[in-house]
């Protein structure tokens, strides 16, 4: 997205004199940016005001640009990524290496032929935060305008400096003989011609919240007891295919899954009933009752003792061992070799890549994401 919620300077020409010569100390060359974002010879807020007036001519804000580059940048990330993930191992595999700095074109809007350059070591900080980071770039898009052939190369920094800043960075050659120079800045009017920006025209990318299942954990090994215990306790359960299984659980990994088996015990309880099962004798589980007794006042691995005295030790083998926290976890169990394939399946309201399913047991959590949404006339390009 154009706009961060992270507290920067805004525009040059609200903030206060001492502010904006902060900031523009950065933005000259060999100080935030070996080629800099300003010339040596250039003033932030004339750059600003004579950008601002050049839109104003044609009736474009700074916040249509900065929208018209968001969306194209990341309607293309997003394309780019599904195509990738429908493609098979075997056809990942046998595609030729490419030593091309753009990567494989995709058409956006039916027009705009989209490309992402190959990033840097590093990321490039925006040079108007305060105290945090409020933007950040590490590589180029190019967008052609395959109705007009006109290309324009902008940084990807460049929708959030766009958008927040008002900044299209300075002009090349704009230093005293001699001295390094931007060579990132992208004219205004150019960006509108070559993508189409009209007066009045919204052009803000539309986000939508996405349920997703992303995985926590896996092993290559199906555990017979937690097979079993998923069958037994799961809310609902999902045929994907012959060999593979999914159950919605409210435990994730194996130390949820210990808790979950002893959930109507303490945890002191559970501990002795856990030492019993385990073949030992009641004794013996009196023996690991007071070790874990003890262990709980003993400093840890990375941290403090847990309990500064026998009676906080006691107080906490006294607190319920399960907690159901109201979660719910997909675990996965596929006895397929590979994955599963390149498809995207719909499981309890979220989406599952079916690549990311490999042979054992596979443990997902459903979180949400912010996805761009795409629009009819997007796709990759051969």
């Amino acid at each position: 997205m154009s706009v961060s919620t992270v507290p920067s300077y805004g525009s040059c020409l609200t903030m206060t004199d001492d502010e904006v010569a902060l900031v523009q100390e950065r933005l000259y060359p060999k100080k935030w940016s070996g080629v800099g974002f300003l010339g040596t010879d250039e003033k932030l807020r004339e750059v600003v005001q004579t950008d601002k007036e050049a839109l104003e001519s044609v009736g474009i804000t700074f916040k249509q640009v900065a929208d018209r580059m968001t969306s194209l940048w990341h309607r293309y990330d997003r394309v780019q990524t599904e195509a990738h993930d429908r493609r098979s191992i075997e056809e990942i595999m046998s595609r030729p290496v490419s030593f091309s700095y753009w990567s494989q074109p995709g058409l956006i809007d039916g027009i705009f032929q989209v490309q992402i350059g190959g990033l840097t070591m590093g990321h490039q900080p925006c040079p108007f935060m305060k105290e945090k980071e409020c933007g950040q770039g590490n590589g180029d898009i190019r967008v052609l305008n395959t109705t007009t052939k006109e290309e324009v190369v902008f940084v990807n920094l460049l929708p959030h400096l766009v958008g927040v800043h008002h900044f299209f960075e300075g002009n090349p050659g704009a230093c005293t003989e001699g001295d390094a120079h931007t060579s990132y800045r992208t004219d205004p009017l150019r960006l509108c011609k070559v993508l189409e920006i009209e007066p009045g025209v919204d052009y803000a990318p539309a986000w939508k919240t996405e349920r997703v299942w992303q995985m926590i954990m896996g092993d290559s090994v199906i555990e017979e007891k937690e097979l079993a215990a998923a069958e037994e306790f799961a809310e609902k359960t999902f045929e994907i295919d012959k060999e593979c299984r999914a159950y919605l659980l409210p435990y994730g990994g194996t130390f949820d899954f210990e808790r979950f088996l002893y959930k109507g015990f303490t945890k002191g309880e559970a501990v002795v009933q856990r030492t019993i099962d385990r073949g030992k004798s009641a004794e013996e589980a009196q023996q690991e009752l007071k070790k874990k007794l003890s262990d709980l006042q003993k400093p840890g691995m990375f941290g403090p003792p847990r309990a500064s005295s026998e009676e906080e030790a006691k107080a906490i083998l006294n607190e319920p061992n399960w907690v159901d926290e109201g979660k719910k976890y997909l675990h996965v169990f596929s006895s397929h070799e590979r994955c599963l394939g390149t498809e995207t399946l719909g499981i309890d309201g979220g989406t599952l890549k079916a690549r990311d399913v490999s042979r054992g047991h596979n443990v997902f959590e459903a979180r949400s994401e912010q996805k761009i949404q795409l629009g009819p006339d997007d796709r990759m390009l051969d």
